[in-house]
């Protein structure tokens, strides 16, 4: 009977097609692991855009305030008074001497896929990176260790510190995340603005803050 000899040469090109169907399909999944995460980076910032639609329509008219019967504060929406950058406007509050002892002006917004999406706004350090201090000056210093908050069941913690120039003023600065998004709120008033905290975090914990974040961060 005739065997067919199976030369070198002949093992070479069946070595050879192995390979190159290897390395074909080493490709196709590549492409098909870029499309898949181009794909999800799609969607992320779909969702991101349908959050930021809602941001804006929770947000009410620019006369809306705050009113309590009891003699609690009355917090009256402003203007956001910063430049515009990457996270976009915020909401400007303010309460008047006359209801807080001194005049506190409050600055909000969010920060959508900003915060550890692991540990939340559990230590300084991450309270550092995602607040808002440096909109107010440069070289902002710590006056002290942070502690913990809650705002509406999402845990954060708030801070104290000084700002350098153009402003020079002492900020208290809160943040409090809910998943990978984080909320951040600056606290202005006089020379100690950590005196007004529990009056911002009712604030923070009523009926106006929790229905503009359910929008937002889609609780």
């Amino acid at each position: 009977m005739f065997r067919h000899r199976r030369t070198a040469a002949w093992w070479r090109g069946e070595v050879e097609c192995d390979v190159g169907r290897l390395l074909k399909r080493k490709s196709d999944q590549r492409k098909s692991d870029h499309e898949q995460a181009d794909r999800s980076r799609r969607r992320r910032a779909h969702r991101r855009c349908r959050r930021l639609r809602d941001l804006l329509a929770a947000k009410p008219p620019a006369d809306t305030h705050r009113v309590s019967s009891r003699g609690e504060p009355v917090w009256t929406e402003g203007t956001w008074p910063f430049p515009i950058d990457q996270w976009g406007e915020g909401w400007a509050f303010q309460c008047k001497a006359a209801d807080c002892g001194t005049e506190v002006n409050l600055y909000l917004r969010p920060k959508l896929g900003f915060c550890n999406c692991q540990t939340g706004v559990a230590d300084d350090e991450e309270l550092d990176r995602v607040s808002d201090v440096d909109i107010f000056g440069s070289k902002a210093s710590a006056l002290g260790p942070g502690r913990s908050i809650m705002v509406h069941g999402m845990k954060g913690r708030s801070r104290p510190y000084t700002v350098g120039a153009p402003s020079a003023k002492s900020v208290l600065s809160l943040a409090f995340n809910n998943r990978c998004d984080v909320i951040v709120a600056t606290v202005v008033a006089g020379d100690e603005p950590v005196a007004q905290e529990q009056a911002v975090l009712e604030f923070l914990n009523g009926d106006l803050v929790l229905h503009w974040a359910e929008a937002v961060l889609g609780l």
